[in-house]
């Protein structure tokens, strides 16, 4: 299938949209990004869609400390504590 870098900005678009129209309904759906998701500025910029969570596998699969990683990074550049 295809993962990662690729789907990035099709899954940005697709969260977007989704947000746009929770917002505009005022739902209490809530949203996790899912793939395009392959470094910290990734998680961040899903973030600040306004998702609740974001999920990885291919980043996470071949780099198994991925996420340890990120959440440093996450940490160090917005000063998030509950990444």
């Amino acid at each position: 299938g295809i993962a990662g870098a690729a789907i990035s900005e099709a899954v940005r678009k697709q969260v977007s949209t989704f947000q746009s129209l929770i917002h505009e309904h005022r739902s209490k759906v809530k949203t996790i990004a899912v793939g395009g998701v392959t470094e910290a500025t990734d998680v961040s910029d899903y973030l600040k869609l306004g998702v609740e969570g974001v999920q990885t596998a291919t980043a996470a699969m071949l780099n198994p400390s991925w996420a340890v990683s990120v959440k440093s990074e996450l940490q160090k550049a917005d000063g998030a504590q509950s990444v």
